[in-house]
């Protein structure tokens, strides 16, 4: 369950959050937390209907789990997260720091991840179906049995990437 500390920090705003993170030595814990439906609850989803999290630091969180869905992390710090079978479903990553970030089985479907930082990102049987990864730099990430059906992939820079349909040995290919 989610630390219910971090969940009332996190409430407070995404610039309370952030002045806490850079003054606390804390691992963010909102495993299996439904964000979107607390911020709906709350009354704090945006005039999109997206949780406003602009910014937003969760670098080594734990958002195992975590139903992110149509989630505004625009330029967010997620760097080292553990993002296991999160919910990440129209959620706008645009320009994230997703460095050293796992995935592994998430659903990314219709995801935004427009100039987003993925080095060393494990994205293991993630779905990607339909996501914009354009203008992202990707090195090292580990796509094993990722569905990437539909994802825009232009002006993607791709380095030492393991890429392979399942039921196919890896391999590695290195696009630049």
């Amino acid at each position: 369950m989610a630390n219910p500390k971090h969940i009332e920090w996190l409430l407070e705003g995404v610039e309370a959050w952030n002045g806490r993170r850079e003054i606390d030595n804390f691992t963010p814990d909102f495993h299996n937390i439904d964000l979107y439906q607390l911020h709906n609850i709350s009354g704090q989803l945006d005039d999109l209907g997206k949780i406003p999290l602009l910014g937003v630091n969760f670098t080594e969180a734990n958002l195992s789990g975590a139903n992110l869905f149509q989630a505004n992390l625009f330029t967010a710090n997620l760097e080292r997260a553990t993002l296991v079978n999160a919910r990440l479903v129209n959620a706008n990553l645009t320009g994230a720091n997703l460095n050293g970030t796992n995935f592994l089985l998430s659903d990314l479907d219709r995801a935004i991840l427009i100039g987003a930082k993925l080095t060393d990102a494990n994205l293991q049987r993630a779905n990607l179906s339909n996501a914009n990864l354009d203008g992202a730099t990707v090195v090292n990430a580990n796509f094993i049995n990722a569905n990437l059906r539909g994802a825009s992939l232009a002006g993607t820079e791709i380095w030492k990437a393991i890429l392979f349909p399942e039921g196919l040995s890896p391999k590695q290919h290195s696009f630049k």
